[in-house]
């Protein structure tokens, strides 16, 4: 059930108690690939194709120049899990891995069996975190 107006919807159903928030978070990291120094670029960027395959999908000489340009090689937003296998492929390797964390949190409030949608994000957490501190059941989601 869509509502626009979460206040209508607390008229009806004013005890917090009643409610329940479901919080998903995505346990996401951005990677950020960068060489030590101790080998050649070109061996490097080589050595890298040969372990992770979606630098296979890319062109040596693509590789090449984002290094050059940037200092490394920017593996974008990946989950949590994948990071860590990276961390782990590459642990032996002439490589520095900078690795921060790009998680985030979702909330969605449902009542006697109808869901809450607030299109807007900061208003929806906002209304799912004030139902949380006056005692809304809290159903936790871990997603990777």
């Amino acid at each position: 059930m869509a509502l626009h107006d979460p206040d209508s919807y607390l008229i009806r159903y004013p005890d917090a108690t009643q409610w329940t928030i479901t919080r998903c978070r995505y346990d996401r990291r951005r990677v950020f690939l960068r060489p030590d120094g101790s080998i050649s670029l070109p061996r490097w960027i080589a050595d890298l194709r040969q372990c992770v395959p979606v630098l296979q999908q890319r062109l040596p000489t693509e590789l090449l120049g984002e290094v050059r340009c940037s200092g490394g090689i920017d593996l974008g937003i990946i989950s949590g899990r994948e990071a860590y296998k990276m961390r782990e492929l590459l642990r032996m390797s002439a490589s520095t891995l900078d690795v921060t964390d790009a998680s985030s949190t979702s909330y969605f409030a449902k009542v006697d069996g109808f869901g809450l949608i607030i299109e807007d994000d900061a208003e929806n957490n906002a209304f799912c975190l004030q139902l949380i501190e006056r005692g809304a059941k809290v159903d936790a989601i871990e997603t990777d």
